[in-house]
């Protein structure tokens, strides 16, 4: 039998992926029947740094160097490549769904900057300067509102920390305020 460092079960409960020899491979739980058995590029799936489901369970993230790419776990024609998602002199050191399983966030070393791609449109947006932006700790510094998904970033300008709140979809900045403490290090949304 052969055995894979890569498993990962879908939030909801009711898939179970996995990469084995150079195959993304999705089960249901229930049977434990494969529902999709996707080939991936061998150098693809021998450097995987990110393999993650969505919220909402429908898709599937791996990226690999300098590629990211998503599948669906319902919808076998769908599949998204993001090639090269930050600038030659850095890297992505974290990437996340964003409000829905439409966007995927990266977040560039050094902090640089925050890319939120939609799938969608294929478009792009970038912000500048997120404060939190290693895997141990970038989760900590961004959140969705839970109802209408505006989107909360902690950054850090002129040596003060800064929150700002994002609208939906175009991410345009539509109140931002430095918070009463010296050095945040976490921020969250109410229910």
């Amino acid at each position: 039998i052969t055995a894979s460092a890569h498993c990962l079960p879908s939030p909801d409960g009711a898939y179970i992926a996995t990469i084995i020899q150079a195959k993304l491979i999705i089960r249901t739980t229930r049977s434990l029947q494969a529902t999709r058995a996707i080939p991936l590029p061998a150098a693809f799936s021998t450097s995987i740094s990110s393999f993650l489901w969505s919220p909402s369970s429908q898709r599937i993230l791996l990226s690999s160097d300098n590629t990211i790419r998503v599948f669906s776990a319902v919808t076998p024609q769908y599949s998204a490549t993001i090639a090269s998602p930050t600038s030659e002199t850095t890297k992505a050191v974290y990437i996340s769904f964003g409000a829905s399983h439409d966007e995927v966030l990266v977040f560039s070393d050094f902090g640089l900057k925050l890319t939120i791609f939609n799938l969608t449109t294929s478009t792009s947006i970038d912000i500048p300067g997120p404060k939190l932006f290693l895997p141990g700790n970038a989760a900590k510094g961004y959140g969705h509102r839970p109802k209408t998904q505006h989107l909360a970033l902690l950054s850090r300008g002129s040596g003060k920390d800064v929150i700002s709140l994002h609208s939906k979809e175009t991410y345009k900045v539509f109140r931002s305020w430095n918070p009463d403490t010296i050095d945040a290090q976490a921020l969250s949304w109410n229910k």
